[in-house]
Order: C-alpha cells, then sequence, then structure tokens
C-alpha cells in the first residue's frame, strides 16, 4: 500500500513540507514535536512519540535512498523534490530496520541535459517573506549541475506580552548542489550535497499545572480561574528561548548496467547539530526552563544488483552497512534555580544486512514475490543520570556504561499479487520486521537493554482504477501482531 507523489502533484497542492505530505495520504500522520527539528511520524498507527535520540524510529525516513538514523533535523522544507512515497506496513526486506510502520522516501531532483531555471517568491502574514531558485543545465556533453537553493524568515504570529517582543521568529536556508556524470548509456554517477540551517524561537508550552502558574496558586479553582482569563491564552515566557539547527548531507549513487541488471551504489554521511533553549512551563516564572543539544553523524553504504533474467524470473540483492554516534545532553532549571539537573549520554551504533527478493511470474499477470533480509547489529551506551552533570555542562560528567547490546533478526516476505487489467489488481502478502532495542538515554540511571521489537504483518487489498481512470479506489485491510 504507497501513496506516491510526483512534482506536478506536489506543485498543485501547495505542498511545502513534510506535514502537508501528510495530510494528502490516509493512515499517515507526519508531524514535528514540542520541540522543533525533530520528526514524529506515525503510519497506520505505529511511531514514536518525543525526543529522546535512543528511541528508533517505527518509520523510517529515506532521503536519496539514504537512511535517517536519528529523529532530529526532520526534513521539514520540500525544496526541488521530484518524488515522495509512503510506504505502509513493515518495509524490512528492502528497507531494513525501524520500519515496523512504514517508510518515507523522499527523492531529490536530479541533474539533467536539459536548462531548467525556477524561480519563486512569497509574501505571508508573520511578517513573512520566501524566496526560492533552481538553476539547471550541461556543464559537458556528459557531465550536468543542478542548483537549488531556498531562504524563508517569518517574524512570528504572537507576541510575548511578558517581554514585550514578537514570538514565533523562524529562519529556514537550504542549499543543494548536485552533478550527474553519464559517459554511456550503461553508467552514471550522482553527487548530491546539501546543508539546512533552521534558527529562531523554540515552541512554548501553555499549560497550567500547580507548581507553573504564577504567584504559585495551588487549588483547583484558583487553576481554573487562571486558565480561563485571556491572559491565559497569551505568549508570555520569561525566557525567550532560541533554536539553532544545522543538517549536512552528502550522497553519492552510481549506477552501472552489468549482464542483465543493474548495479547501484549509494554511500551516504549525515551530520546533525540541534540546539533548543525553551521556557516550557510558558509563564512570565521559572518553572521549567530546558537547554537540549543533540549532536549526531552516520555513514552507511548500500551494494544492490537487480536484473530481470528472463519474464519469468526478476530479483534484486545486496547488502548494506550503517554506522552512527549519537551525543545528548539536557539541562533543566526548576523553579528559579531552586533545583537544577543535567545529563549527558553518547551512543555508537553499528548495522550490516544482507537481502534479496525475488519476483517470479508463472503466469501473465500473477507475480508471486519471496524474500529475506538478515541483520546484525550492535550498540554501546554511556550515560549521566541527571544530576550527574553541572548544569552549565562545563565540566566532567560522571558515565555509566553496561556491555554492548547485540542483536540477530531475519526478516522474511511472501507476497502474491494478480493484475486483472491494467486498471484493476489484487494482492496479499505476509511479512516480518523489527525495530532495534537498546537502551534509554534520557538522564535515568543505565539499565539492562531493552528487547527489539517485532512485528508479523498480513495484508490484503485491491488497487482500480475507474471511469475511464477518473476515478481511483483502492482497498486494503492488514493485521500486524507486535511482539517486545
Amino acid at each position: 500500500a504507497i501513496t506516491a507523489l510526483g512534482p506536478l502533484q506536489l506543485q498543485r497542492s501547495t505542498v511545502k513540507d513534510m506535514v502537508d505530505v501528510g495530510r494528502l495520504a490516509p493512515n499517515a500522520s507526519l508531524q514535528t514535536t514540542a520541540q522543533k527539528g525533530v520528526q514524529n511520524f506515525f503510519i497506520r498507527g505505529m511511531g514514536v512519540s518525543g525526543t529522546s535520540p535512543s528511541d528508533e524510529p517505527a518509520v523510517g525516513i529515506f532521503q536519496d535512498g539514504v537512511y535517517w538514523g536519528s529523529n532530529y533535523g526532520a526534513l521539514n522544507e520540500l525544496l526541488d523534490v521530484e518524488g515522495i512515497e509512503l510506504l505502509r506496513g513493515p518495509q524490512g526486506t528492502l528497507f531494513g530496520r525501524n520500519v515496523t510502520g512504514g517508510a518515507v522516501t523522499v527523492r531529490s531532483a536530479r541533474p539533467s541535459q536539459t536548462p531548467y531555471n525556477r524561480f519563486t517568491a512569497g509574501l505571508s502574514n508573520g511578517i513573512g517573506i520566501d524566496g526560492s531558485a533552481v538553476l539547471n543545465g550541461p556543464v559537458g556533453n556528459t557531465l550536468s549541475a543542478r542548483l537549488a537553493v531556498s531562504g524563508r524568515y517569518n517574524e512570528g504570529l504572537f507576541r510575548n506580552i511578558h517581554l514585550d517582543r514578537p514570538y514565533g521568529k523562524t529562519s529556514v536556508a537550504i542549499v543543494r548542489p548536485s552533478v550527474k556524470w553519464e559517459p554511456s548509456t550503461r553508467f552514471n554517477l550522482t553527487v548530491i550535497g546539501e546543508y539546512y540551517h533552521q534558527s529562531g524561537d523554540p515552541i512554548t508550552s501553555r499549560g497550567v499545572s500547580p507548581n507553573n502558574v504564577p504567584n504559585g496558586p495551588r487549588t483547583l479553582a484558583e487553576i481554573a480561574g487562571y486558565a480561563s482569563s485571556p491572559n491565559y491564552w497569551d505568549v508570555q515566557p520569561d525566557l525567550q528561548g532560541r533554536t539553532d539547527i544545522n543538517v549536512y548531507f552528502l550522497m553519492g549513487e552510481m549506477n552501472a548496467e552489468i549482464g542483465p541488471g543493474t548495479l547501484t551504489s549509494i554511500t551516504g554521511y549525515r551530520k546533525v547539530s540541534s540546539l533548543n533553549i525553551t521556557d516550557y512551563d510558558g509563564f512570565p516564572v521559572v518553572g521549567f526552563h530546558q537547554n537540549v543539544n543533540s549532536r549526531q553523524h552516520q555513514f552507511s553504504e548500500e551494494l544492490r544488483y537487480a536484473a530481470d533474467l528472463n519474464e519469468w524470473l526478476g530479483f534484486t540483492a545486496g547488502g548494506y552497512y550503517f554506522e552512527q554516534k549519537v551525543n545528548f545532553t539536557e539541562a533543566r532549571d526548576l523553579n528559579n534555580s531552586v533545583t537544577q539537573l543535567a545529563t549527558r549520554s553518547d551512543l555508537d551504533n553499528s548495522s550490516y544486512a544482507l537481502f534479496a527478493e525475488a519476483d517470479i511470474r508463472p503466469y501473465p499477470g500473477l507475480t508471486l514475490t519471496v524474500g529475506g533480509r538478515y541483520t546484525h547489529e550492535k550498540k554501546v551506551a554511556f550515560t549521566s543520570p541527571f544530576g550527574s552533570c553541572p548544569y552549565d555542562l562545563s565540566s566532567a560528567c560522571t558515565f555509566q556504561t553496561l556491555p554492548a547490546d547485540k542483536a540477530d533478526n531475519f526478516a522474511p516476505k511472501v507476497g502474491l499479487s494478480y493484475q486483472i487489467d491494467q486498471t484493476k489488481l489484487v494482492y496479499a502478502s505476509f511479512t516480518k520486521g523489527f525495530r532495534s532495542g537498546g537502551f534509554s538515554l534520557r538522564g535515568t540511571p543505565l539499565a539492562s537493554p531493552y528487547k527489539s521489537e517485532s512485528v508479523a504483518a498480513y495484508e490484503a487489498g485491491l488497487k482500480t482504477d475507474l471511469l475511464d481512470r477518473r476515478v481511483r479506489f483502492n482497498l486494503t485491510g492488514y493485521y500486524n501482531k507486535y511482539d517486545n
């Protein structure tokens, strides 16, 4: 069950970010968290709601074929994108770990020999301004280049009446250069780089609790009276706070036709730094100030070979390697410096996998799909519980550690589909997937690692285009059984 959106659909629907994409796809919710730059994606009800970097996602994000190891630095802006796909249900065979809910794949527009230029400018309330430019064309007979840039600034839709200044300011900038070398019809190499920056005011809470209300009311009547007053809906944190997010991305994709098929190599590197200083209580007194600093960098390599050997047999097979390092710090100031807590955690993670999937077509229109993926994973964690680090994080922390967590998993898949005609298809499938186990790294003492989560998924569906392709009607039923 897939929702696929091309560039024309994205433009006509005025899609600007992943939240908008979620509104176009049934059974999907692509939202950000209360902390800017962190995504909480859900498909078929499965996802992660939180900002702990050690919580593996249930919905995997793939940018130009590169898996994101961290929910931080979420791709909100969709600049010069040629395709987005939402794949529902476990995708363990070809996409790997942490796709028990599904996968979101984003493909940037590739350079081409055809000259193309596009410029946009916008004005919005706030006051906000935005603009983008795309330049594409040949550099030589075999080399093409493309440059996409975008900027957006908004002063904010709110006002901090306590500090008497605008609130909600955000500034976003994206620069994405790419080149494609195609010396022959049987070989091409594409390199894409990207820099993403977001800064501005953090998201603030307007919740009311006995400890966070000005002048400290403690009775339910006092809290209810304050919550019903006009000032309750004003933004009035005593700390303006700030957000600063930087993402560096580099990807190289090689395709070489060898024999009856294509050998593909996708090499990816991603580095994220995220800072959020937030007045979480949202009131003009120090109730809960939070400082979160997260850094992550990753490297991955996938090598696969895909071929149609004849009319009745096609296959994809390959290997995958992934490694990442995560550093997470958090400091909290509670009740005007009465309680100041800080924590720091580090995580080293590596994984490799072997996978294969074959399509067998014994009868015209009938396809039997069989596949499997073997994954080995290792995690090493170091953490300092709240109170083990100085609030300003200027001195060393006292770390706890445990032996590495290692896991092996095999995820099979069996599917059957029948193409009745060009406008009707029925299908059924069984597949398994898993979501990584690991350690809880959010200020608590380090405990034994929790187990990986596995899912067995059964699905059947019908896809139709009716009334001379004027109406599309798809029907899907699924049953997922989760363990651990």
